[in-house]
């Protein structure tokens, strides 16, 4: 996903634009993780065709996944122009070191390329995320459930933890009459959630 970003940001690749994309990368990620049309939400979190046609259709996966996205009819038919293939040096390289190698090239329909290449993904532990991009990321969560000013008062909390306790992250996310978002109405503590999980 990094790879797919840059190249979007860098040439302004968008899907009207691709003709194809090819991903380089070891044999776990092309074997396991090529799903051009996911049947449910959790299935898309690990159908990487899926993901980059989201990419490209400015429908970025990190800012949450919806169900529409899943029968739409543009965003299933860029993802059949992705094509995952093992690199036998890039699954060497994750059995030796861990590392997790992918080698993007997108393909225009005028004729031009663009490829990216990213051995550790942004997340590792070796490539930790900093602390803007952590809360841009809350941010992209919570605000469409919980509103602007509640995400904000909830990264304030995380921000504050050592001065506050676990049971003072809550109150930010709920209505100022303590209801919680419609999301999370009916959920009590030590209950699965309204997710199922």
């Amino acid at each position: 996903m990094e790879a797919i970003a840059h190249l979007r940001a860098a040439h302004g690749v968008s899907a009207a634009d691709v003709a194809r994309v090819r991903v380089r990368t070891f044999a776990e990620v092309a074997g396991a993780f090529n799903l051009p049309a996911p049947q449910t939400i959790i299935d898309a979190q690990f159908a990487l065709p899926y993901v980059i046609a989201l990419e490209l259709h400015d429908r970025s996966p990190a800012a949450g996944m919806d169900e529409k996205d899943i029968r739409d009819p543009r965003i299933l038919a860029t993802a059949r122009q992705v094509e995952l293939v093992e690199d036998p040096a890039m699954t060497a390289a994750f059995e030796d070191t861990g590392e997790m190698p992918a080698e993007v090239e997108v393909q225009t329909v005028d004729g031009r390329a663009y490829r990216r290449r990213v051995g550790v993904p942004k997340g590792d532990p070796a490539r930790p995320l900093g602390t803007d991009e952590i809360e841009r990321k809350a941010r992209l969560l919570i605000e469409p459930v919980a509103g602007g000013a509640k995400a904000h008062a909830f990264i304030q909390r995380i921000r504050d933890l050592e001065r506050h306790g676990a049971a003072d992250l809550l109150p930010p996310l709920f209505d100022g009459d303590g209801a919680a978002p419609p999301v999370a109405r009916g959920w009590r503590l030590g209950e699965p959630t309204p997710m199922g999980s």
